[in-house]
């Protein structure tokens, strides 16, 4: 019986308007959970949250902390929102020995260390809203930006697998020596030995070292300023919408290209280039104009920007430090 209402369906129903219901209700279950989970609204009602966006705060200084040429008394806004959220994080009772809570402090601490080994007086307000959250948690030391030199930050490019990764860090200055063709082609024959989705290969990328259009598509993404023109190059990463069916396979297109980003990440740092990956989360308007720079097929989706260049003989770079492994890994 089951089976004669199936094929009633189908006959009734046509095949274009049964792909566009699930599709519906593929994407309403997507926009339902993230309208009600994200950080996407003041409701601060989890301990992810506040840490999520303390996190997202306090990486704002570390990248502030290490630019090529640190502007004093920046990030006067982002400081107050990271302050006011340490407040309400202690009011509603949360833990102040958790790791995240403790590096936002030591990150404060090393904001007004910095500034004071400069003779540079920050604003009062600023300066007296720090001073009342560091009274409170002294203790906490101060955190430490990295200071590489460029050889000993590729020191591991060749070595084993453990040691490669741990010393793979994201880098927001460049050198003016160029990347040849032939070492971006080299890197993307390693990065197409990432996984994809029954082999369909979606991956794309665009590498753009045209000045004029760098400049262009680094004013359509909102995270680069203060270090986005020092790129030797920007690299599009796509995916082909067309290697994808139905609406189980509608977030594929991020997943086989966020892995075949990483593996290309990691044959730059082996071939002794450093890479800082900036976010391609916009609005239709800034994805159109990028389209049109690049002349992309409407097929593809833009999923990520990379900003890659050779190295300085010096380089600083953002501590960021990762989570514990017990608040990553769950045994079922």
């Amino acid at each position: 019986m089951l089976l004669k209402i199936n094929k009633l369906v189908k006959i009734i129903i046509p095949e274009k308007i049964r792909i566009c219901r699930t599709l519906l209700i593929g994407y309403g279950y997507d926009l339902k959970r993230y309208h009600k989970y994200s950080n996407s609204y003041k409701k601060m009602d989890s301990l992810h949250k506040y840490e999520a966006l303390a996190t997202y705060y306090y990486h704002v200084v570390e990248k502030g902390l290490t630019m090529p040429e640190t502007r004093l008394g920046f990030g006067k806004e982002n400081l107050f929102r990271l302050i006011n959220l340490c407040v309400e994080y202690k009011v509603n009772g949360y833990d102040t020995n958790r790791r995240t809570f403790k590096h936002v402090i030591g990150v404060l601490k090393e904001y007004m260390a910095f500034h004071e080994e400069r003779n540079h007086d920050l604003q009062e307000d600023l300066k007296s809203r720090i001073l009342q959250v560091l009274q409170v948690e002294g203790d906490v030391s101060s955190t430490e930006q990295f200071n590489f030199t460029s050889s000993d930050f590729f020191k591991y490019k060749d070595a084993n697998f453990t040691d490669f990764c741990l010393s793979r860090h994201t880098v927001r200055n460049y050198s003016t020596k160029d990347i040849s063709n032939e070492v971006f082609d080299a890197c993307t024959k390693l990065a197409q030995k990432s996984p994809s989705a029954c082999n369909r290969q979606p991956n794309k990328i665009y590498i753009v070292k045209d000045v004029e259009k760098q400049k262009k598509i680094l004013q359509l993404q909102n995270g680069n300023r203060g270090f986005g023109d020092l790129a030797n190059a920007l690299v599009v990463f796509t995916g082909s919408l067309a290697c994808f069916r139905l609406q189980g396979e509608r977030n594929e297109v991020y997943f086989n290209s966020g892995m075949f980003a990483m593996s290309f990440i990691y044959a730059l740092h082996h071939y002794g280039i450093g890479s800082c990956s900036l976010n391609w989360s916009v609005g239709p308007r800034w994805d159109r104009n990028l389209r049109k720079l690049i002349n992309l097929p409407e097929e593809e989706t833009v999923t990520l920007i990379l900003s890659c260049g050779y190295l300085p003989e010096n380089v600083k770079i953002a501590s960021s430090p990762r989570k514990d492994l017990n608040e990553v890994i769950t045994y079922i």
